[in-house]
C-alpha cells in the first residue's frame, strides 16, 4: 500500500544525523535560498522547518548592514547537505500526508548560484485532500452534556489531519477526567473508502466508573501543619474527582510562601477502583528570613534597611514582614563633597521608616486571602 511505502520512507528520513549537521563546510556549497513552488495551503516559512537543509540567514535584524557587506560573524551560514535533500522530499511528503493531503508529490532541483553557492528547488503538486465528512462520537458517560463536544479541534469539512484527530481524542479524554472519570478512554476510528476523497472519523468513548478522592496522605510538612495543607487543597475525600481541582489544589499549595515546592499526585490503585488515594508531597522553605542593605546617594546622603519576614506567623501559614529603613544619615555632616543633593537643616534630619504587613492566605476559601498593612 502507497501509505505503508511513504511510512517505510519516513523511517529512514527522520533520524536526521546529528554530525550531519554540526559538520564544518569541507567542500560543500553554501544555501543561499530555499524556493517552494506550488505550495498554495501550507506557506513557505512553516515548510522550510519541516526540513533539515537551511539557508544562510542573517542572524538578526540589528546585524542587517553587516550581514549585507558579508561580515561572516553577522550570517549564520548553512551549507548543502546532499544525503538529507533526498530526505527533506519525503519530510514534506510526510508534512502534507499527516495534514490530509494523501497525494502530495515533491520534486527536488538545485540550481547553481556560484561557485561555491547553490539555490534549493521544492516543487510541490498538493493535490486533492481528503476532508472529514462526519464526526460522531458514541459511548456512554456525559456524552448527553452539550459542553463535552464544544468547540472541538477537528471540524466536519476539515482536512483530514492526523495531529487535530489525535488533539481531538486528547481533549474528549481531558474533558472526562475532569468530570470524575478518571478511567476513561477514547478510541478512534477513521473510515476512508477507497478512490473516495471523504473520511468518517468515530471516537469510541468508555467513560468507565465515576471516581472520588479517597484518602489524602500528606508529607514533606514539618512546620505547616495537616490542616493547614487540607484547607488549601480545595477537595476532601469523597468528593467527586477532577483534574482542574488536582491543578487548582497544587497552585494554592504554591502561593503559601513557606512551601518551595508541591506536587498533588494520585496513588496508583486496581484498574477501574472508584477510589482514587491522593499524595500531597511538600517541601518547605526557611520559616524565617531576614534581609539587610546598605547604599549611598546624593540625595538620601547613607541609607540602610532591614527586613524580617515571619512565613508562618502564629500557625496557619500566615505570612508577617517588618521593614524598617533610615535615610538621610550624616546628611549634614557628608554634604559636601559625597551627598550635594541631600537637604540641610530641618531637611537634613534623619529620615525612618518602619512598617509591618500582614496576610492571611485563606478565608472561607483557598481563592480568598486578607491583608493588613500598617
Amino acid at each position: 500500500m502507497r501509505w505503508l511505502a511513504l511510512a517505510g520512507l519516513l523511517a529512514a528520513a527522520l533520524p536526521a544525523s546529528a554530525a550531519a549537521q554540526e559538520e564544518e563546510a569541507r567542500g560543500r556549497p553554501e544555501v543561499v535560498d530555499i524556493e517552494f513552488v506550488g505550495n498554495q495551503t501550507f506557506p513557505t516559512d512553516t515548510l522550510k522547518r519541516a526540513i533539515v537543509n537551511r539557508e544562510t540567514e542573517c542572524r538578526t535584524v540589528f546585524l542587517a548592514p553587516l550581514c549585507a557587506l558579508r561580515v561572516d560573524f553577522a550570517d549564520d551560514r548553512r551549507y548543502f547537505n546532499a544525503n538529507e535533500f533526498f530526505r527533506d522530499a519525503i519530510r514534506l511528503r510526510l508534512y502534507y500526508w499527516q495534514r490530509g493531503y494523501r497525494e502530495a508529490q515533491v520534486d527536488t532541483a538545485g540550481r547553481t548560484a556560484a561557485p561555491d553557492q547553490v539555490g534549493l528547488t521544492f516543487t510541490i503538486d498538493e493535490g486533492r485532500p481528503v476532508l472529514v465528512d462526519s464526526i460522531a462520537v458514541i459511548g456512554g458517560g456525559d456524552l448527553a452534556d452539550p459542553s463535552l463536544l464544544e468547540d472541538l479541534p477537528l471540524r466536519r469539512g476539515q482536512p483530514l489531519n492526523g495531529l487535530l484527530i489525535e488533539a481531538t481524542r486528547d481533549t474528549l479524554e481531558g474533558r472526562l477526567h475532569d468530570r470524575g472519570y478518571a478511567h476513561a478512554l477514547v478510541l478512534l476510528r477513521t473510515d476512508l473508502p477507497r478512490g473516495t476523497y471523504s473520511a468518517t472519523v468515530t471516537f469510541d468513548v468508555d467513560p468507565g466508573p465515576r471516581v472520588r478522592f479517597g484518602p489524602v496522605t500528606i508529607v514533606g510538612n514539618d512546620e505547616l501543619s495537616e490542616t493547614v495543607v487540607h484547607r488549601m487543597l480545595g477537595f476532601s475525600e469523597g468528593d467527586p474527582y477532577s483534574t482542574s481541582r488536582i491543578l487548582d489544589a497544587q497552585r494554592n499549595l504554591f502561593s503559601l510562601e513557606i512551601v518551595q515546592y508541591a506536587r498533588v499526585d494520585t496513588v496508583p490503585t486496581a484498574e477501574l477502583d472508584t477510589i482514587i488515594p491522593m499524595r500531597i508531597e511538600v517541601t518547605e522553605t526557611y520559616e524565617y528570613r531576614v534581609r539587610t542593605g546598605a547604599g549611598w546617594s546624593t540625595a538620601d546622603c547613607l541609607t540602610t534597611e532591614a527586613r524580617w519576614s515571619a512565613r508562618n506567623f502564629g500557625g496557619g501559614a500566615r505570612r508577617l514582614v517588618v521593614r524598617g529603613r533610615l535615610a538621610n544619615v550624616l546628611a549634614e555632616n557628608l554634604h559636601e563633597p559625597f551627598c550635594p543633593d541631600a537637604g540641610v537643616g530641618v531637611y537634613g534630619r534623619l529620615n525612618w521608616l518602619v512598617s509591618a504587613d500582614f496576610t492571611q492566605p485563606w478565608i472561607f476559601s483557598p481563592r480568598n486571602s486578607l491583608s493588613f498593612a500598617l
